[in-house]
Formats: C-alpha cells, structure tokens, sequence
C-alpha cells in the first residue's frame, strides 16, 4: 500500500488509484500551488513495486526552492526507493535548493536512512514544526 500527498499552497485537489505490481493501492495525490515550501506526505510500503510512482511523484518536486518531505507514516523503505530519495536529494544540493525530511524517531525508515549512510546528506528533523524552522519560518 502507497500513498502520497503532494501541496504547495491552494487547493486544486485531484485523486487517483495507483495500480501496483501486487495489486491495487489507493494513493492520494493532493496538488496546491500558492508559495514555497512544497510538501509531500508519503506513507505506507515503499519498495521496488512502487518505485516508478514514487520517482514521478519525486520529481514533481525536482524545480522546487525548497521541499518538505515527510515520511513519518511510511513503514517500509527499500533500496529501490533509496535510490530516488538520495537522485532528489542530489537534485536539490546541485541546485542549492533545500530540502528537509521529517522521519520519526526510532522508525525504520530512520534506521535504515543511518545504515546507508544517506542520512548524512539529508536534513533529517522529527516533526512539521522543525522543518519549517529548519528552512527558516
């Protein structure tokens, strides 16, 4: 199960269904425009079943200043969806754009953020609020 949530502002809400190697998942695809930050709420398995959705999604964020990306409700990441966290993150670096990411304290996805060694070229924070002051608001 995948779901994504994508805003930047005012409400021009559309909904779709994702349909999966495993099956069928219900995803939420939210697009606002207004100002920066963008943020993208992710949640549920994030694996290689899901990797062409979460790269499109990802990149509709690539142009952004600056992004907020929380992962606090996503229970499972693999390597395929490493990959494209560390292609974003890259994209932002390259662009002296910002981008932070909330991941909850003691979660797998933190743990396994660690043992790659991705964390270390991320801006990790644990909740909304500190990621809008790590991008100064």
């Amino acid at each position: 199960m995948f779901s994504v949530t994508v805003a930047h502002g005012l409400s021009l809400g559309c909904s779709f269904f994702l349909k999966l190697r495993r099956g069928f998942a219900s995803g939420k695809h939210e697009l606002h425009q207004m100002s920066e930050p963008r943020v993208l709420t992710l949640s549920g398995e994030l694996d290689v079943s899901t990797r062409g959705s979460l790269k499109n999604v990802l990149a509709t964020l690539s142009d952004a200043a600056e992004a907020i990306i929380d992962l606090r409700d996503v229970c499972y990441v693999d390597s395929a969806s490493l990959a494209e966290f560390a292609w974003l993150a890259d994209r932002f670096r390259k662009r002296e754009a910002e981008v932070v990411w909330i991941v909850a304290g003691g979660s797998h996805v933190e743990r396994v953020l660690q043992i790659s060694g991705l964390s270390q070229s991320m801006t990790i924070v644990a909740t909304p609020e500190e990621a809008q002051q790590q991008l100064g608001r």
